[in-house]
């Protein structure tokens, strides 16, 4: 009718320019949804955005690379009075979360922004939300409203997790009867799960676990939520014995790292949807007949290592396990024989550790899809001793398979002493190694056994982001060829040590987050992320073990941590801008030897003064980069000694004071952005 812009969609659009303050944009004054989400933006969002007082829908899902500061974040909400959906996730915002939110509002995405302090309960009162996240700002705290909530008949959606609650989980919870996904994991909740939690009947998804929570799990979880399909409450405190399941909508029941006891049901084998299924590191106890899961055809993993139970065969039912299944975890189950594995023919991992398995290998385990080639071109170039002892722990039986999705692996964890069947084995291969050992003298190294096995099991925990709208297209790491070859060190991102095999540089941008299997790869030196998750326990394992490391690239990495002491004098690049650090830099960054790029730029909440003294790095530095980190500091004379930088960035550091006249002795071509 009127010809006005209501709606402009660049979602995904590859747009990688900043948001000008003069940008047109900000002059369409009637547009009501705007969405600039999943492109390259970065910089920070011009205060402009807040006269779009029409907007009803701002979606600026960012990829780390953009900023709002505090104050204009509350301008945001304090002038864009008519909107109903925000979403600014992985926005770097670094504020506290105002008290002016709009009533009209029915989504809230606010995750990874490095929110802080604590939340309002009125959030929890708006009247028309729907959804809620406010997931992974780690320095926000909480507390559940202990009546019920204004948004209890509305809400469908609410993840909080990472955020510190401390505090058990109220009756209050059960008014909301409208919820279909509840994530609460890593919220330092304690205390039993309460009754009223079985009243939420459309609930799809429960997220608990990582949490101090105790007592029995209701019975009403399993019988009185008709919807629930995943269910996850590993990692906490829960003990007692399991009612009986009687939904049979349920997918995932992830029940690990608890003290639950008694019997396993044996309501389990009426799941018939259930694809997951974790029970490992609790108390069970009785003898388990394997025919329990012989109903269970979408099964895709069953761990149920670290019990007391005794896994068998007994009843010698002849089943077929699901082409589906690719992870089984039998760990000192008292497991004594292997036909039952007979049809197990897709899995990726096989952990039958700690049990009583005697005898030979049958010859149907090589023809599952491994062969004598396969363990041949195992890496040879460690001594024998190092290779029967890892023998012992794990033998590689197959890797990597063009016809699998993914990676088809498989490991035999058999670490009973010293046992005849693989002995005998060992005497054959003796003289495929010993051939191998003399090829291998005359061509490259291929990737050793040890990274083999690290970098599959990081691959099957690696998510990579399979939109091409994500990142540039050469962004991503090509994991397609990690299936297609057995030498890792023909796998794309990947590059190894052409004497010794070793991987020594890892490079895997534009994946969506890394398990903590990356600091397996002990002999890296050099490693690039980016637009990813790592989390500050992730981060400072990779410190404390990839020690040969020389270069790493954590740019636009949510970590959101402080910085750690412990830096490898061997660091020649440390690239960690945009990672939500905040705190003190611990001096001895400055002091690294054989730094040569040091660049924490955009981490508003770190702070520092720089060494009054000559720093040890100041003969290897050439570029520094601390623009936004808040020094509010004079420059010192000290400066002076970076004598070989050609690259200095202090932009919008609170500086203040002279400029000390040491800065004349930076005699190479200086560029200050």
């Amino acid at each position: 009718m009127t010809g006005h812009v209501i709606e402009l969609d660049l979602g995904c659009s590859r747009l990688v320019e900043k948001i000008d303050s003069n940008s047109s944009l900000f002059q369409l004054s009637h547009l009501q949804r705007l969405n600039l989400s999943w492109n390259e933006f970065h910089g920070q969002i011009p205060s402009e955005i807040s006269h779009l007082s029409n907007l009803h829908s701002l979606r600026l899902y960012g990829t780390g690379r953009l900023r709002l500061v505090a104050h204009d974040f509350k301008l945001l909400l304090q002038n864009l009075t008519q909107l109903r959906e925000l979403d600014l996730t992985s926005i770097n915002i670094s504020s506290t979360i105002p008290l002016n939110f709009s009533s009209h509002f029915t989504t809230l995405r606010l995750g990874f922004t490095g929110l802080y302090g604590i939340i309002p309960e009125s959030i929890f009162h708006l009247p028309n939300l729907e959804t809620l996240g406010l997931s992974y700002n780690y320095k926000l705290n909480g507390y559940f409203p202990k009546t019920k909530w204004n948004s209890s008949a509305s809400l469908m959606k609410l993840d909080l997790s990472g955020v510190n609650f401390s505090d058990n989980l109220p009756e209050s919870i059960g008014y909301l009867t409208s919820v279909h996904s509840l994530s609460l994991p890593n919220c330092n909740l304690r205390g039993p799960i309460p009754e009223s939690l079985s009243n939420l009947t459309h609930i799809e998804h429960l997220y608990l676990q990582d949490n101090s929570l105790n007592g029995t799990i209701p019975s009403g979880m399993f019988s009185r939520l008709p919807s629930l399909s995943r269910l996850h409450l590993s990692n906490n405190d829960f003990s007692g014995e399991l009612e009986d399941f009687k939904s049979n909508s349920l997918e995932e029941i992830i029940l690990g790292g608890n003290q639950l006891q008694g019997q396993i049901p044996k309501s389990i084998q009426n799941l018939e949807n259930l694809k997951g299924l974790d029970l490992s590191f609790n108390n069970f106890s009785g003898n388990v007949d394997i025919s329990l899961f012989s109903n269970l055809k979408q099964l895709l993993g069953l761990s149920l290592s670290y019990n007391k139970i005794s896994l068998s065969n007994e009843n010698k039912v002849n089943f077929t396990w699901p082409e589906s299944l690719n992870l089984l975890q039998f760990a000192a189950c008292e497991v004594k024989e292997l036909e039952f594995l007979r049809s197990a023919n897709q899995l990726l991992v096989l952990d039958l550790s700690h049990n009583k398995i005697q005898g030979r290998i049958p010859d149907w385990a090589w023809s599952n899809g491994y062969t004598n080639d396969t363990v041949s071109e195992l890496d040879d170039e460690e001594n024998d001793s190092e290779f029967l002892s890892d023998f012992w722990k794990a033998a590689l039986m197959g890797y990597g398979s063009g016809l699998c999705i993914g990676l088809s692996v498989m490991y035999f964890m058999i670490s009973r002493g010293n046992p005849r069947w693989l002995a005998r084995i060992i005497v054959e291969m003796e003289h495929k190694i010993m051939t191998g050992r003399r090829k291998n003298q005359r061509r490259k190294k291929n990737c050793r056994r040890r990274n083999i096995i690290s970098l599959l099991q990081f691959n099957i925990k690696l998510t990579v982001d399979p939109s091409s709208d994500r990142c540039i297209s050469y962004s991503y790491p090509n994991m397609s060829s990690w299936n297609m070859s057995r030498d890792c060190c023909s796998w794309d991102r990947v590059i190894c040590d052409e004497m010794t095999g070793h991987v020594i540089e890892l490079d895997l941008g534009c994946s969506r987050q890394i398990p903590s299997e990356i600091s397996y790869l002990s002999k890296l030196q050099s490693l690039h992320l980016s637009d990813l998750r790592v989390g500050p326990h992730n981060f400072k394992l990779l410190l404390q073990n990839l020690t040969q490391l020389r270069e790493l690239d954590l740019t636009y990495v949510d970590i959101y941590s402080t910085i750690p002491l412990n830096f490898s004098s061997h660091f020649t690049t440390l690239g960690l801008e945009d990672t939500g650090l905040y705190g003190i830099i611990p001096k001895s960054i400055f002091h690294l030897p054989n730094l040569e790029t040091l660049d924490l730029s955009s981490n508003y909440q770190l702070s520092d003064y720089f060494p009054k003294t000559k720093w040890n790095s100041s003969a290897s530095l050439i570029h520094l980069n601390l623009n936004y980190v808040n020094f509010s500091d004079n420059l010192p004379e000290s400066l002076g000694y970076l004598t070989s930088v050609h690259s200095l960035s202090l932009g919008n550091c609170n500086l203040r004071g002279p400029i000390p006249e040491s800065i004349s002795n930076l005699t190479h071509r200086v560029f200050v952005p």
